[in-house]
């Protein structure tokens, strides 16, 4: 098992095992916050212009939004007959990063809408962010960090009061982000670009298929019982919590053997020569 090989390496292996894991962590960290923090940048933005500014302009244009501020029109503006004013869609320009892929990863925009009963909700905008990427894998680093910190400093040592209190920062960190951050983002995720609201029905929907809608119904004992996406969010909330928490228990369980002795390793078996007997080594 992986504790036993942890546990049968020495001194030295531990520390560069967990310094490794710990720089590999930083930089995987750093990665997925700044991935988090460009993409985080909206695609477009609203800008309210003079129509007598935009009248003949198409998109791909550049209009002056205000402050000499140059933008690109995303869409071909259609100004109201009377109206002096118009909003339009104007992409946004990023310094230096602007490559770094902005807005849904997968999902939908104002002119895109969703028909898939599975994944998305009929008639509405929903979408999974790209800086959602970039959360999980800043979350990666972070376990990566963790485990180092663990494994260089706490693993094969003596415990004494000062090991024994970086192991219980060790501990709450981890507790705070598994039992604290994660389920927040899931939240934040799920009632925000997702759109997981009550409203929201997720099944059955009316373009299902009628074996679909026949056999639900059947399963209901002939009541009409829809489940919203707001259900569906607040079972996998309370399932997220409920695993991480049992998680926990057995890693508090199972850690409890790592401070009995090892077993003995099996003697190595002696090579044998193409004659049957033990081969051993020349004594000069």
């Amino acid at each position: 098992m992986l504790q036993t090989k942890l546990r049968r390496l020495d001194a030295s292996q531990r520390s560069g095992l967990g310094v490794r894991l710990v720089l590999g962590g930083l930089l995987v960290l750093v990665v997925g916050i700044w991935f988090a923090h460009y993409s985080n940048f909206p695609a477009t933005e609203r800008a309210n212009l003079n129509t007598e500014d935009v009248v003949g302009s198409v998109a791909g244009d550049l209009v002056d939004v205000g402050d000499g501020e140059m933008r690109v029109l995303k869409v071909t503006p259609v100004p109201e007959a009377g109206s002096d004013e118009i909003s339009v869609d104007v992409i946004v320009d990023v310094d230096y990063f602007g490559w770094v892929p902005r807005g849904c990863l997968v999902g939908n925009n104002s002119s895109l809408v969703s028909t898939n009963p599975i994944i998305g909700v009929t008639g509405a905008e929903w979408c999974i962010p790209w800086f959602t990427v970039g959360h999980i894998v800043a979350l990666i680093g972070s376990q990566m960090i963790v485990g180092g910190l663990a494994i260089a400093l706490i693993l094969g040592r003596k415990m004494t009061w000062a090991l024994a209190a970086f192991a219980a920062f060790l501990a709450f960190f981890e507790l705070v982000i598994w039992l604290g951050t994660v389920p927040s983002e899931w939240l934040n995720l799920a009632q925000g670009p997702l759109a997981w609201t009550e409203q929201s029905i997720a099944f059955p929907r009316e373009n299902h298929p009628r074996w679909i809608a026949t056999g639900w119904k059947w399963l209901m004992l002939n009541n009409d019982i829809s489940i919203s996406w707001g259900v569906i969010k607040d079972f996998i909330s309370v399932n997220l919590n409920l695993g991480f928490l049992t998680t926990i228990m057995v890693f508090s369980w199972k850690i409890q053997d790592w401070g009995k002795p090892l077993e003995d390793e099996p003697p190595a078996e002696t090579p044998l020569s193409p004659y049957g007997r033990p081969l051993v080594k020349a004594v000069d």
